[in-house]
């Protein structure tokens, strides 16, 4: 009874201590508890009364509650803590598209690449692993060939032929069928596509034929991915000349390919010389195919190929050097660098070189150094040349009738400069010309310092030993 009194009223007391401790820091005061609160307090007094009156009943009746809380609290951590089965997630996979097939050019045979389906995790029957599955895996459309499973993860499809070009296909798995019995897959099909026909240029060149000089054309090389379909790709082609004054010329062509046909070489008519450098416009435009059918190209390749004109020969390099004899001895000669083939006999009319002036007769005596006076090109004029000393050139022989390197033996003093002339008019072997005399000033270099024995034999120290 008194145990029971004291919990009931244990609140209260409670109330009261509190209140108690604030009055005695913060003073006391009044306040008027709302009609909820006094209807509340009536209601708990009430219900103290009666647990009063009966206290066996009320403390069956908190027992009965105490025993109802401490069950529930048990019984959920119970089943909050409950051991759950595993539950795998579905295992997930990726399909990587057949690459292009290749060509094995000694086996003279095709290298077809599979179609390869990774999985995240084990999904193969292990009975089924290094062999082909009978069931659970369908193409469509269709193809002739072999799944494998190259482990529990991995999947091959080979096909029995070639791969179709740029062919879509979709692979739809029955995992019932395909699979051990307690996988689940994320998804049931993906799509993946054959490697389409594609059509690159690698090359554009103009060609003089070595042989005959009369001979110029352009030449595309064109290469595909499969076999083309010859009547495809020359109806795409189409080639213009284009100048500076002239509107665009279509010209004419021929096609040869190589022996699978995977190779084009486009040839031009044959071009005559423009007066002015031209450029030759070839496009290959959408549409192109391949011999063994699928989608045909869908864009256009076009460039352009420069046609030199008449006046194109250059002089690319003029150098002095030395070079040794037949008896290691270096020699002075001058080295003329033209851009395209030019004859031997043209070349040595065409070249002069003056020893210039040790001095610029335009500097007075007094104002000369030691050194040689240093030329540039805008100070050589005729009246430099008509003091300076022609040099005698002579001429060294080339391999072939048409070079496009000429060399001249010379004699100078080291570290002097040369004037060396190329005069305009100079023909290369295909016909052209150079428009312009062209002029360079280079200096004579100086001869190596080494040592050279006169005879075989042996070096001993003055010891003997």
């Amino acid at each position: 009874m008194g145990l029971l009194n004291f919990i009931w009223n244990l609140p209260l007391m409670l109330l009261r201590l509190v209140g108690a401790v604030l009055s005695f820091f913060f003073g006391r005061m009044g306040w008027d508890a709302p009609p909820w609160a006094r209807a509340v307090g009536a209601g708990w007094n009430r219900l103290g009364g009666a647990v009063q009156a009966r206290p066996a009943r009320s403390a069956g009746i908190l027992a009965v509650l105490l025993v109802l809380g401490v069950g529930g609290a048990v019984g959920y951590r119970a089943w909050r803590d409950r051991p759950r089965p595993v539950v795998e997630a579905p295992a997930t996979f990726a399909a990587q598209a057949p690459l292009l097939t290749g060509y094995d050019e000694e086996a003279r045979k095709l290298i077809l690449h599979p179609l390869h389906v990774t999985f995240s995790r084990s999904v193969a029957p292990l009975a089924l692993v290094g062999k082909s599955p009978t069931a659970g895996i369908a193409m469509q459309p269709q193809l002739a060939g072999t799944w494998t499973w190259l482990n529990d993860r991995e999947l091959n499809f080979l096909p029995k032929d070639d791969w179709p070009v740029g062919q879509k296909y979709a692979v739809v798995f029955d995992p019932k069928l395909a699979f051990v019995e307690h996988v689940k897959i994320d998804k049931d099909r993906f799509d993946f596509a054959s490697a389409p026909f594609k059509v690159s240029v690698a090359q554009g060149e103009f060609y003089q034929d070595p042989q005959d000089a009369t001979a110029k054309k352009v030449v595309i090389h064109a290469r595909f991915t499969h076999p083309v379909d010859p009547a495809s790709f020359e109806k795409a082609v189409s080639l213009k000349l284009a100048g500076t004054k002239l509107a665009s010329t279509p010209k004419k062509f021929s096609v040869t390919y190589d022996e699978r046909k995977v190779n084009a070489f486009v040839h031009s008519e044959p071009l005559t010389i423009p007066t002015d450098d031209e450029a030759l416009s070839w496009t290959i435009a959408a549409g192109v195919r391949a011999a063994r059918g699928g989608p045909a190209t869908e864009s256009a390749l076009d460039g352009k190929v420069p046609v030199p004109g008449l006046y194109s020969l250059r002089i690319d390099n003029v150098e002095a050097t030395l070079v040794d004899n037949a008896r290691y001895e270096p020699e002075q000669v001058l080295v003329v660098d033209t851009s395209q083939a030019v004859n031997e006999a043209d070349a040595r009319k065409a070249v002069t070189a003056w020893l210039l002036p040790k001095y610029n007769p335009k500097i007075p005596q007094a104002e000369r150094g030691d050194q040689p006076s240093s030329w540039d090109d805008s100070e050589v004029g005729e009246d430099v040349l008509r003091s300076a000393q022609k040099l005698d050139l002579e001429s060294i022989p080339t391999e072939r009738e048409y070079e496009g390197l000429h060399s001249f033996k010379y004699k100078a003093d080291p570290g002097r400069y040369l004037y060396v002339k190329v005069n305009k008019g100079l023909k290369s072997f295909g016909g052209y010309v150079l428009g312009k005399d062209t002029a360079q000033i280079i200096t004579v270099p100086e001869y190596p310092k080494m040592l050279r024995f006169a005879a075989d034999g042996a070096l001993l120290s003055l010891s003997g030993d």
